[in-house]
């Protein structure tokens, strides 16, 4: 008898891999030149600062404008 016959052949399950980031949009910070929340800030190489990914201006955080 060979290895491959004694194998019990199981179909394989296909269950994505889920992880704890939600669906829903949170942004943190708010780009006060584009007037718009910022869920994908950029850091900058230089200073580490975020940035907007449109403008480049330094982004602050929507918990000190009392906004969020």
């Amino acid at each position: 008898m060979s290895a491959e016959s004694t194998v019990q052949n199981k179909p394989v399950q296909n269950n994505p891999v889920q992880t704890d980031k939600t669906e829903k949009n949170d942004a943190e910070f708010y780009c006060p030149q584009c007037a718009v929340p910022v869920a994908d800030p950029l850091a900058c190489g230089d200073c580490g600062s975020l940035i907007c990914r449109k403008c480049g201006t330094p982004l602050e955080r929507i918990d000190d404008l009392g906004i969020g």
